[in-house]
């Protein structure tokens, strides 16, 4: 088969397929597949100066027996999704991601820099970003065939050939990110790459072969750099941002790959995560970890819980020699209740960090946010580190504590602002000055302008205590005899945008007059569109306070009272959700559900607190 590369201009191309001059081959192609936010991802990507991958054209000729003339033909073998994207958003059919108005989407650009083609169509782009983008060099493969099947037996070549997953993709990406992660995380046979020692703690898993050759891996260090990627993401966006966790989503490591591209070799927040890694390698008894290596999960909050404590006020020898004793004893512990769950025994260590470990959810903020807040207070609770001034300052895992159980809000009831962690001002309860200790029970965090007011806070003594004492699951500020309060003026609204997952002609707007109706209706639905999907969805993880149960007398009980929380059937299903929060709650947790469905189903949905418009 003759076939020879040429340099498209993107304009021509797509002119050529617009017209119907480069065509269709229904024994290849199987039609548009792409969803929207791969159609962005690719307009981006092009709008950003990348490389696209080889279209594969087939020309024919034919003669014509009766007039004696040769027609051609020309038609796609390999690239009708990219070639569908870029006509479909030349044709204004859809729009850039709006940083600003995107719900779900956050780290799809630099909220505070995006690029200035954001939220924009083909034909409100500047004029120099129309230009650049009609003249993107696209390669294309032109081949005529020269033996009967030829151009079959390549379809299936390029189709069957093995795909590279998502990180060797990113490893492609140009920018200093890239190559922070492979020279880090490693990558055989690539020129900068030289593993950090930190790796010999984890366990590698190597990405196996497409087509069920299981004991053929395609890359070995492909998963350890897709860890190390989203280690490294969180890192710098927490000693960045008031942000502590990120969705670890594929889109979201997507985009921090192109918000990062531009990231100096000498980035400050980078070279620290590097020391960090030096400071994990080498603790006493470290050795224990390399011999038991860790999976990537706890890899990550192995090496946070260092960072929090090199950021603590300890004493370095109060610590040091403590902490992997106390992280393997925690491991040990986990690893019971994980086999005491198969003999029916739920027990703490299993429910707030083995099961969020899997499943559904298990990468979004909301969930390692859980599981590490338990992993700091067992830690403590074990080492008990020795702060520098053990009679009055709270040490850095203490304040995380508190921090979490306070869902990042100051406590005083008449702020609860969101506050950055190290804005917060630690308060004891019961003064210092009166015999108040330096613990958990006797300690909240504050924003400045409410710790200054002694007074005030000397007053609300009674009602911190009674706040933590109520704390069953993490969140200070959710007494029970206080969840069921609305707001008169705002209630939850869903809107479920059917369109874009092409389950309907138009969105659906779920605003009850009582948000708990709202909420009822609103898992209905996803029962009757995607039903057993929508099942495993719900019960994976908590839509609400808890997850969906067919048992709620024994799944919605507060484990400390032992009292039963308002629950509801779901339609007539047998299912039953626990709707027992207050109303910031019920927002917060439910918009947390839905950044962790799968791709696209997390887009189309938006929940938030609205004015209720009555007819």
């Amino acid at each position: 088969m003759k076939s020879t590369l040429a340099t498209h201009r993107l304009e021509e191309l797509t002119n050529s397929y617009s017209e119907e001059h480069l065509t269709i081959n229904r024994e290849y192609q199987r039609g548009a597949r792409w969803n929207l936010r791969q159609q962005r991802s690719l307009i981006d990507s092009i709008l950003r100066g990348f490389v696209l991958p080889i279209f594969y054209v087939h020309v024919v000729k034919t003669r014509n027996l009766f007039t004696d003339s040769e027609a051609v033909t020309a038609s796609l073998v390999d690239g009708q999704q990219r070639l569908n994207a870029i006509t479909e958003y030349m044709r204004g059919r859809f729009a850039l991601t709006d940083p600003v108005s995107a719900t779900g989407l956050a780290m799809v650009y630099d909220r505070d820099h995006p690029p200035r083609w954001a939220g924009k169509r083909f034909d409100e782009l500047l004029p120099e970003d129309k230009t650049r983008f009609l003249g993107h060099p696209l390669q294309v493969v032109r081949m005529e065939e020269e033996a009967p099947n030829e151009v079959r037996d390549l379809f299936i070549r390029l189709q069957s050939g093995t795909p590279l997953n998502a990180q060797e993709k990113r490893d492609a990406w140009p920018g200093n990110f890239t190559v922070f992660v492979i020279k880090h995380a490693g990558k055989d046979g690539h020129p900068q790459s030289n593993p950090h020692r930190f790796f010999d703690l984890v366990k590698n898993v190597g990405a196996k072969a497409a087509g069920g050759e299981e004991d053929i891996y395609i890359d070995r260090r492909s998963n350890t750099r897709k860890f190390f990627a989203g280690l490294a993401m969180t890192y710098l966006v927490r000693h960045e941002s008031e942000v502590d966790f990120v969705d670890l989503k594929a889109s979201n490591i997507d985009a921090f790959y192109l918000n990062k591209a531009a990231m100096p070799l000498d980035d400050p927040a980078a070279l620290n995560l590097l020391r960090l890694l030096n400071e994990a390698s080498a603790l006493p008894d470290v050795h224990r970890i390399a011999g038991n290596k860790l999976r990537y999960q706890w890899a990550f909050h192995f090496a946070l819980l260092v960072d929090s404590m090199l950021a603590g006020e300890y004493v370095d020898s109060s610590w040091r020699p403590k902490l992997v004793d106390a992280f393997e004893q925690f491991r040990a512990e986990c690893a019971n209740a994980a086999k005491a769950f198969k003999q029916g025994d739920r027990t703490k260590h299993y429910t707030e960090f083995v099961q969020p470990l899997s499943g559904s959810g298990s990468d979004t903020a909301e969930t390692i946010r859980r599981r590490h807040q338990f992993l700091l207070q067992e830690i403590i609770a074990v080492m008990q580190p020795r702060p520098r001034d053990p009679e009055r300052i709270y040490g850095q895992i203490e304040r995380e504590i508190m921090w979490y159980r306070q869902s990042g809000r100051c406590a005083h009831p008449e702020c609860l602002k969101p506050t950055a962690l190290v804005e917060m001002h630690a308060h004891h309860i019961r003064e210092h000055s009166q015999g108040g200790t330096t613990t958990l029970e006797n300690g909240v965090l504050v924003c400045r302008a409410c710790h200054q007011n002694r007074r005030d806070m000397q007053s609300l003594e009674e009602h911190f205590r009674k706040s933590i004492t109520s704390t069953t699951d993490g969140e200070l500020f959710e007494p029970d005899s206080d969840v069921g309060v609305e707001s008169a003026d705002l209630k939850l609204r869903i809107e479920i945008n059917w369109p874009a997952l092409a389950k309907g002609d138009s969105s659906e707007v779920i605003h009850r007059l009582v948000d708990t109706d709202g909420i009822v209706t609103f898992c209905l639905r996803l029962f009757d569109v995607f039903g057993d999907e929508a099942i495993n969805w719900m019960s994976d993880r908590p839509i609400t306070r808890f997850p969906i149960s067919k048992i709620p007398e024994e799944s919605f009980k507060n484990p400390v009272s032992g009292k039963l929380y308002s629950y509801r059937e779901i339609g007539k299903t047998g299912y039953f959700v626990c709707t027992h929060s207050s109303q910031p709650e019920k927002v917060r947790r439910l918009q947390a559900w839905v950044s962790g469905l799968p791709e696209p189903i997390d887009e189309a949905i938006t929940v938030s607190l609205e004015p209720l418009t009555r007819p």
